[in-house]
């Protein structure tokens, strides 16, 4: 169930990537994007769950691995919860979620293109405000010389 939310937040911020009409090779981009940024992922927990399966399994097979678990160092198993739970995708067309978490959460691409088109965007802002309060304070001191 969390692989299919996860899915669902990078396909959802691939998508509002898309302009209002996009063409069809913008789509097959922006599903590109989505597959390169799911797929490791998703590869990972299709891996873990075979090896859940190998540690539940009823055989004298699954008998020696529980066995050898039971005295592997807890590190390891932390390690690999670290890993699992260091992605966290944020919807980008949501307000920002600081991370208050204390790992490190794994890069998320349609994250860092939609912080870079936010921040483009308010830059362009800015210097279109600012040439616009320049070009009143010129009108204004020629009109005052005019007079």
């Amino acid at each position: 169930a969390v692989s299919a939310m996860h899915d669902a937040v990078v396909l959802a911020n691939c998508i509002y990537e898309l302009p209002k009409n996009p063409s069809a090779a913008q789509i097959h981009k922006v599903f590109q994007l989505y597959r390169s940024e799911r797929y490791p992922f998703a590869k990972a927990a299709y891996d873990s769950s075979h090896r859940l399966a190998a540690i539940v399994g009823q055989s004298w097979y699954n008998d020696v691995i529980r066995a050898l678990m039971r005295h592997m160092p807890k590190s390891v198993f932390t390690r690999s919860l670290l890993v699992m739970y260091s992605y966290r995708p944020q919807a980008t067309f949501l307000p920002y979620v600081k991370d208050l978490g204390q790992n490190k959460p794994s890069p998320q691409p349609s994250l860092a293109r939609a912080q870079a088109r936010k921040a483009a965007a308010a830059q362009g802002k800015a210097k279109k405000q600012d040439h616009e309060g320049r070009e009143r304070s010129a009108s204004t001191s020629t009109s005052a010389a005019a007079i």
